[in-house]
């Protein structure tokens, strides 16, 4: 079961994860730190797309599309891979973006669109998120995975270790993406690590799954 599994995960993963406080599990929704965040540029969007002709031509419209509102960004096109092997790759990525750039990063997956220029609340979190965008799987996967906004944090290094150290075993969830690993981590790292809202800033600023029946603009 879900449940189950998530218990095994939680284990597996205990040496990259700190105790969890009795009430760190009090919201399991998305946390608003943030009630009137100011807004800065000091960011970098980042992403990749298989070379398989596909993701790289999504890859070349997101670019586009930051191009457009003048965004910064760092894109890379990885090794053809199957979704789910493309997908794990993620939060490794990101944490070797991190470490480049020395400044906030905002992942985007390939298939997404800026629509607007946005920037990110200064200060006072470690990782940004955004509510899941279908209601209907809201209550089990809170938040989404399309975009995931981190920032040079200890904290922030740290969540992404364990999401790191979820995604290179996959055989503790066959058949799962980065995001139901992503979920687990949240969890693990409860109370350990600033997560801030990022739907105000980016109202309108992002529509996700270009072209499929997910297709959402947050």
């Amino acid at each position: 079961t879900f449940m189950a599994l998530r218990g095994a995960v939680r284990r597996a993963a205990s040496p990259l994860s700190p105790a969890r406080p009795p009430d760190a599990n009090k919201n399991r929704g998305l946390q608003r730190i943030l009630s009137e965040p100011r807004q800065t540029a000091a960011m970098i969007i980042v992403s990749y797309g298989t070379a398989d002709g596909i993701y790289a031509r999504h890859l070349d419209r997101l670019d586009a599309s930051c191009a457009a509102h003048g965004l910064r960004r760092d894109f890379r096109a990885i090794p053809p891979a199957g979704r789910i092997a493309a997908c794990l790759q993620k939060p490794a990525f990101i944490r070797d973006m991190l470490a480049k750039h020395g400044e906030p990063v905002v992942w985007l997956d390939a298939d997404t669109v800026v629509n607007r220029a946005f920037a990110l609340p200064e200060g006072g979190w470690d990782v940004g998120l955004v509510p899941n965008t279908s209601w209907r799987k809201r209550r089990l996967r809170p938040v989404c995975a399309f975009v995931v906004a981190v920032a040079p944090t200890e904290a922030a290094r740290t969540f992404l270790e364990t999401w790191i150290h979820l995604c290179a075993r996959p055989e503790l969830a066959p058949g799962r993406t980065d995001h139901g690993r992503l979920i687990w981590t949240r969890e693990m790292q409860a109370g350990h690590y600033a997560e801030c809202d990022l739907s105000r800033c980016l109202r309108r600023a992002l529509t996700r799954d270009v072209g499929s029946r997910k297709e959402r603009t947050i």
